[in-house]
């Protein structure tokens, strides 16, 4: 078994998935995949060439009760013996030495550091879900205060929230305001702020977003699109 899991969290993207799939067997990497959509197990039941977990849920979670699913996937996690995770979405590319470039940048990072994002986009220069705007750390990595859905990490970052996510209660949109999000890494984010860990991001983006139309909150991503900044490979 390899040290490293990458933990691909999909919904109805299959030609997506299938091709990040294949940009990661090019690595030192276990593949395990979530599926949000129990439609999936209609069409079939066979675990795609690569993956070694394939997991669908027995039903769609979406944007309220994604913070179920993360934590069903965090207690899987925990029970495995891996060291490091890369968490993705299914809508990314990856960079060219993705592993190489990943474990390289987590080494600078002081001892203890709870993630490192992977993702640059619209967001590069301002705050995000806590009040503190992103510095340069060094000639690879900034500090960033937060942690999003696409990031590489060890188990002290869930160590620090106790492998789950805390319920979110249901709330509507606000008239006039951006559609909310899951909340989800919000409150990873104010959490490990709280418990004084530091988060991270790579300089340069090492994955590249596609772009694609949101599944869980298409409105608020057709407003305010994830636009990738700073790919490494452009």
């Amino acid at each position: 078994m390899n040290t490293t899991a990458a933990v691909v969290l999909t919904y109805r993207r299959p030609a997506s998935l299938a091709a990040l799939v294949k940009q990661l067997r090019r690595h030192r990497l276990d593949i395990h995949v979530y599926d949000d959509d129990p439609v999936t197990r209609g069409r079939s039941r066979r675990r795609p060439d690569g993956v070694s977990r394939y997991t669908i849920a027995d039903h769609n979670h979406g944007r309220d009760e994604f913070w179920c699913w993360v934590s069903r996937v965090m207690q899987d996690l925990k029970r495995s013996r891996y060291r490091r995770f890369v968490f993705l979405p299914d809508d990314v590319s990856i960079c060219r030495d993705f592993s190489a470039r990943c474990e390289q940048r987590w080494a600078r990072l002081p001892k203890g550091s709870a993630s490192l994002n992977l993702l640059v986009d619209d967001r590069a220069g301002g705050p995000n879900w806590t009040a503190r705007a992103p510095v340069r750390f060094d000639g690879l990595n900034d500090e960033t205060w937060w942690v999003d859905g696409c990031f590489y990490s060890d188990r002290a970052l869930f160590d620090a929230i106790d492998w789950k996510i805390l319920p979110i209660k249901r709330r509507p949109d606000a008239p006039g305001q951006p559609p909310r999000g899951s909340g989800v890494w919000a409150q990873v984010s104010r959490r490990l702020v709280q418990g004084g860990h530091r988060m991270f991001r790579s300089h340069q983006s090492l994955v590249l977003h596609h772009g694609a139309e949101s599944q869980m909150n298409p409105a608020a991503r057709q407003s305010a699109p994830l636009r990738t900044q700073r790919w490494i490979d452009g």
